[in-house]
């Protein structure tokens, strides 16, 4: 019974995962009426993944030098724009700056 239930809750957030996928919206904006930029699945999902489809969708290896060096520029984007707003995100990011 208890594998039954996991089960149907596994399918269940897959399914929400899938949709919030397909129509490029996280569960937040939603909840907000808002939309994603409207693209294909595969854009979409080649947004998540970081690169175009391929073999490596499928077998989990460490990310690329490249994808990296992104994800790391995006981290250092968004504390900078929440530095603007927030003056204790601004001391904690001079501090590891430094």
């Amino acid at each position: 019974m208890e594998a039954i239930i996991f089960g149907i809750f596994t399918i269940a957030m897959g399914c929400d995962q899938a949709e919030a996928i397909a129509e490029n919206t996280n569960y937040i904006d939603r909840l907000q009426k808002k939309k994603g930029q409207k693209q294909t699945l595969l854009q979409s999902m080649e947004d998540i993944w970081g690169e175009p489809f391929g073999w490596k969708w499928f077998v989990p290896f460490s990310p690329t030098k490249q994808l990296r060096k992104t994800f790391q520029k995006f981290c250092k984007e968004t504390w900078v724009e929440l530095a603007v707003f927030e003056p204790r995100v601004k001391k904690a990011f001079l501090h590891d700056v430094q």
